[in-house]
């Protein structure tokens, strides 16, 4: 029995380590997915929020660890501050590595891309890595149609972030960085933030 099973082991143990690990993975998504749901019947008992806010990428808490939910309550209070008259604001995080090289990390990312098919945010602020991507799907709104042109002069060139998509027969403005924006005043939030408006956004005129 003992060389039926270092035979087995030998020959296979490949193919047992690759279904242990897509098991691992799949369990992972399911897990987010019934999240998921009951997060959003948790959100359907509450006022609909003004205006829903995705942060995504690889960003850092003061002790240089992965951001986590709980890292963003000063940053929640200080947009309550901004816009006091909004009764709730939906503010949802997903850290993201730029160069995913564990299997944590990639199963990770496998698990964002299932939160991203369920999350409607309005607003997305990102690092710049994950910026580019969703650029070229064309998701963002062109911002020099919708912002003041004295709003706009007033930012740093160096802080406007130009794209060409597909659809494109110029460049637009598609981000604005915002990491020494007044409301992550304490936040610590570490890592570069860019701010962009998702294409199909329901609350336009408060993305706005």
């Amino acid at each position: 029995v003992k060389d039926k099973i270092d035979h087995f082991f030998t020959y296979y143990k490949f193919h047992v380590i690759g279904g242990i690990i897509i098991l691992i993975i799949a369990g992972s998504i399911i897990s987010t997915i019934i999240d998921n749901q009951k997060e959003k019947a948790y959100l359907a008992s509450l006022p609909p929020a003004a205006v829903e806010v995705l942060i995504y990428g690889e960003y850092f808490n003061a002790d240089y660890l992965p951001l986590a939910e709980d890292d963003l309550e000063q940053y929640k209070e200080n947009l309550k501050n901004v816009f006091p008259d909004w009764e709730r604001i939906q503010l949802d995080l997903l850290y993201a590595p730029q160069q995913p090289e564990t299997q944590h990390e990639i199963g990770l990312t496998m698990k964002n891309a299932a939160e991203l098919s369920v999350l409607r945010p309005d607003i997305f602020i990102l690092d710049e890595h994950q910026f580019n991507i969703y650029q070229i799907h064309d998701s963002y709104l062109a911002l020099e149609d919708i912002l003041p042109a004295e709003l706009l002069s007033q930012i740093d060139e160096e802080d406007l972030f130009y794209a060409q998509t597909e659809e494109d027969s110029e460049e637009h403005l598609y981000g604005i960085r915002i990491t020494d924006s007044s409301m992550f005043d304490g936040a610590n939030i570490q890592g570069e933030k860019i701010v962009a408006i998702i294409e199909n956004t329901d609350d336009y005129d408060n993305s706005v």
